[in-house]
């Protein structure tokens, strides 16, 4: 079925289109902090890993 955009919905659906715009450049920063953080784990795992080996 297609719907046709009327110049009502105009309005509504640029708004709509702003907020999921906003909304993935925050989810995108917050993926970015959180690969970070795994990073950083990863790190301390792998130093606590040479310590346990003892190289």
């Amino acid at each position: 079925m297609v719907r046709y955009v009327t110049k009502s919905d105009e309005g509504q659906i640029l708004s709509l289109m702003e907020l999921l715009i906003h909304h993935r450049k925050s989810v995108v920063e917050e993926k970015r902090k959180w690969e970070e953080y795994l990073r950083n784990l990863d790190r301390k795992i792998g130093i606590y890993q040479e310590g346990i080996s003892g190289t």
